[in-house]
């Protein structure tokens, strides 16, 4: 298709959206507040991740409203002591309308660039616009406040219905931010992918976003099967939907967070979790994280969630097995800096295994990690606590 068509038809569904919507944004931002990024000792059960199809492709999850029952959602709940972040966005969308009333509407424009803008905290006209359209789908209720925000990406509490219970779902909105500059080597990730590999260097950057939007939404699909981590809802644009893990609208902590109030054993027992877990995502789900830290990595009910699926790659990607490594010193490093010992000293039990023995313990189809770790005695003990 002809780019300059392309564009007309994407500014005419905008205009379409902004004529239905932009006049009540009470919907998507009634119960808009600041939410602290996260509060220790969460103890509360997250949804069920399992029943995902694997790696299916679907731009939302529901039906049509033609077939949802309409006014099942109460939007009519009055909110005290909103944000600043709410009223900064109801005072962008004025002067934007402002300038829309005054005709300033020109490509290139500082309204045209604000359509596509989601810069710090604050959403763009664009992205209030998809939530509001998943709201109008039912697979949003209402969109609280941020509650994570990094270099790629904000997060965003927010909550739904379950269908079949019509309890109140507690889930994530990931937002990515359209004006993202400092993260330009997502290429890496995707060419060679089999997936994907769909000359996305010379797509422009809204339609990088959304690939990359479906990438996390179906490695999330493959991985929230096989491991803890967030089952994926719905996807749209730059904004994905998933189950959020925390207590209540309280986030996890990430493994970062958590790591100075645990114990040895603690962190021990962590460290087992991660290395296998991150052995079930490539035997099972064929996926490797890529990205994986102490940051991409929630610890919650003493247990470790994997998030952030945007870089995990395929088994057919060239440069699987360099992420794999990379991925697992990361890890090593870590729980050494956290206090793990590598060298077993006196009395003291080896927390940590190597490069090379992490690797195989990953990898390996010959042998359990029972086998591999059957010189270790406090690992192997925690290992088959974990796989019974």
């Amino acid at each position: 298709m002809d780019e300059a068509l392309a564009m007309q038809l994407y500014d005419q569904d905008f205009l379409s959206l902004d004529s239905k919507h932009v006049t009540d944004l009470s919907d998507v931002f009634s119960h808009l507040e600041a939410k602290p990024s996260a509060r220790p000792n969460a103890d509360i059960e997250v949804e069920d991740t399992t029943g995902v199809d694997d790696d299916e492709h679907q731009d939302t999850t529901s039906p049509p409203m033609s077939t949802r029952r309409r006014g099942q959602f109460d939007r009519s709940i009055p909110v005290e002591g909103r944000s600043a972040g709410y009223n900064s966005i109801r005072e962008s969308f004025r002067k934007w309308e402002k300038d829309e009333r005054h005709g300033h509407t020109g490509r290139g424009s500082r309204v045209e660039a604000a359509r596509f803008a989601t810069r710090d905290s604050v959403l763009d006209a664009r992205t209030t616009l998809l939530l509001q359209k998943l709201i109008n789908n039912a697979e949003l209720d209402r969109v609280h406040g941020c509650v994570q925000s990094g270099k790629e990406a904000n997060v965003y509490y927010a909550e739904g219905t379950d269908e079949k219970t019509m309890r109140t779902r507690h889930l994530a909105v990931k937002v990515f931010k359209t004006t993202l500059d400092a993260f330009t080597n997502r290429h890496e990730y995707i060419t060679g992918d089999r997936r994907f590999d769909l000359g996305f260097t010379k797509k422009d950057r809204r339609r990088q976003m959304k690939e990359w939007s479906e990438k996390e939404f179906r490695n999330l699909c493959r991985a929230s099967r096989c491991i803890r981590a967030p089952t994926p809802v719905a996807f749209k644009e730059h904004i994905v939907v998933m189950s959020f893990i925390g207590d209540g609208d309280w986030p996890a902590r990430t493994l970062r967070e958590a790591a100075p109030s645990l114990t040895l054993p603690q962190l021990r027992h962590a460290y087992v979790d991660v290395l296998l877990a991150t052995r079930r995502l490539f035997q099972q789900a064929k996926l490797v994280h890529s990205d994986l830290s102490e940051y991409n990595v929630l610890y919650f009910h003493q247990r470790c969630w994997f998030i952030d699926f945007g870089q995990a790659v395929d088994q057919t990607h060239p440069e699987l097995l360099t992420f794999l490594r990379r991925d697992l010193r990361n890890v090593r490093q870590f729980f050494l800096r956290a206090g793990l010992s590598v060298d077993g000293a006196g009395q003291s039990p080896v927390d940590v295994v190597s490069e090379e023995l992490s690797f195989e313990i990953v990898t390996s189809c010959d042998h359990e990690p029972e086998d591999l770790l059957a010189t270790f005695p406090s690992l192997l003990e925690l290992v088959r606590s974990m796989t019974k």
